[in-house]
């Protein structure tokens, strides 16, 4: 499995650290151990901060890029729409990547998972190594054929919140400066190492 819960923590607390109090949070099923593993993230910095939850921003459910579009167009037609918005998978992210390309949105921003696409227009993401998650895996595998009788181990690994600069914009009230913690390009461990990227 992977830190996904902290990684979204730390991005969490990065948009309220910069002042947003409205952070929409975007995710498949409800009761997807995904799913809620990455809330429980969303929450606690929530928490953290003394910033009550408000259930309207949160939206679950969403497994196609129709319910995706319908959610984040609702979402920005509101009074008060939000300032940030989490993407919580690949699906989500493309689909609120889309809606930010043609509606020329700048709201904050961080995806889940990336691609070319969203990497090359400054989206900034919470990733996994795909390479590590499959060896992982196939030594998993093998241990299991090897020794079918061995105890289950469940192997770890971290989710890398990298930061590219839309997750990092201030919402349109506060005032424009410096990103506290580091700028674009860096990438930022969910266990709040960080180092630099090129």
């Amino acid at each position: 499995m992977t830190t996904d819960d902290q990684a979204v923590d730390e991005a969490t607390d990065q948009l309220l650290s910069l002042g947003h109090r409205r952070i929409a949070a975007l995710a498949g099923r409800a009761d997807s151990f995904r799913a809620a593993q990455r809330l429980s993230g969303y929450r606690a910095a929530l928490a953290r901060h003394a910033v009550p939850e408000r259930q309207e921003l949160i939206v679950t459910g969403l497994t196609s890029p129709q319910q995706i579009n319908a959610a984040i167009t609702e979402l920005m037609h509101r009074p008060e729409p939000p300032t940030a918005v989490l993407a919580l998978n690949l699906g989500i992210s493309s689909g609120v990547l889309l809606d930010r390309i043609v509606n020329r949105r700048d709201t904050a921003f961080v995806a889940l998972d990336e691609n070319d696409l969203s990497a090359g227009l400054g989206i900034s993401a919470i990733t996994r190594d795909p390479f590590e998650l499959g060896r992982q895996a196939a030594l998993l595998a093998l241990e299991r054929i090897t020794d079918p009788t061995a105890r289950p181990r469940t192997v770890t690994l971290p989710s890398l919140l990298v930061r590219r600069g839309s997750g990092e914009l201030p919402p349109p009230s506060a005032a424009t400066g410096g990103v506290p913690g580091g700028g674009a390009g860096e990438v930022f461990r969910a266990d709040g190492c960080g180092v630099a990227r090129d």
